[in-house]
């Protein structure tokens, strides 16, 4: 896999044989050894050989204007139905020509990251995929990919919109970076040396919320009940979602559902300007919709 690239039209995704647009960025793919070190035979020189190879997870980078089968994977991944995908990422020149191609096969995405959700922010956001696969193919392809579809639905990170039951979320101003991760084991029998990856445990993220003090009396009522008062069975957890807005700040790109949300630390942060407060909350599990 060439390196890292950060022009939009020049790196393109494949999933099962749909060409699904363009990305931001790619990296990883290529074949590792793992090098084993056994004592000298006999003498003083060490022995050294490969036992497994692994290829390394691709790191693609994805706007909100792909098609279906980049947030299908996601969603599917995100509700424990681990589907392995094979496809590739492919490099073209500045006509957009393919000149070479990455394919990949049996993989599955190990992690979903989300950047910091920012009002003062005005950085173009990315949903970074990582993903592991089985077996890596350079190839020669050639034809024609098409980058239209990049102009459309740019997300800003300052373009969020956190809604979350029963607490008053209008002066929400951050929310901290989100990375939801399956961990994958090796589950090789031994009669190949390739790494084929297992899914084993899904993790979702704590939230980091900053918003302004004088609209935190709800959530100061909440922490009460739940962290002091020790109200926190489930029947007392929330539910939420995380809206992300188009440049018009109203049309909807993205949806993710948070479910199983209890508040443990609570914490004012004043300066001399503003004074602001911190909110951790768990998060037992969250889906993710994305606007046709």
């Amino acid at each position: 896999m060439p390196g890292r690239r950060t022009e939009p039209s020049n790196l393109f995704l494949t999933l099962g044989g749909v060409k699904c647009g363009p990305v931001r960025s790619a990296d990883g793919g290529f074949a590792r050894g793992e090098v084993v070190t056994l004592p000298p035979a006999s003498g003083v020189f060490q022995q050294k050989h490969i036992s497994t190879v692994q290829y390394e997870p691709f790191v693609v980078a994805v706007g909100f204007a792909n098609a279906a089968p980049v947030y299908d994977w996601v969603a599917d991944t995100w509700k424990g139905k681990f589907d392995r995908k094979s496809g590739s990422v492919v490099v073209t020149d500045y006509k957009l020509e393919a000149k070479r191609e990455s394919e990949f096969s049996n993989a599955l995405l190990t992690e979903t990251s989300f950047p910091a959700f920012d009002a003062a922010s005005k950085e173009q956001g990315f949903l970074t995929l990582k993903f592991s696969p089985e077996l890596v193919r350079q190839k020669s392809p050639s034809g024609k990919q098409d980058a239209a579809a990049a102009k459309a639905k740019q997300w800003l990170r300052s373009g969020f919109r956190l809604q979350i039951d029963g607490l008053d979320c209008t002066k929400v101003s951050k929310i901290e970076a989100l990375s939801v991760k399956s961990k994958v084991i090796d589950a090789g029998t031994g009669e190949s040396k390739l790494f084929q990856p297992e899914p084993s445990t899904l993790e979702f993220p704590n939230l980091e919320i900053t918003l302004s003090e004088v609209s935190s009396k709800t959530w100061f009522d909440w922490a009460e009940d739940f962290v002091i008062k020790g109200k926190n069975d489930e029947s007392n957890e929330r539910s939420g979602t995380i809206q992300l807005l188009a440049a018009d700040a109203k049309t909807e790109l993205a949806r993710i559902k948070l479910f199983g949300l209890g508040i443990y630390q609570l914490e004012t942060l004043s300066t001399e300007k503003v004074s602001s407060v911190k909110a951790e909350l768990y998060c037992r599990r969250m889906e993710l919709v994305v606007k046709p």
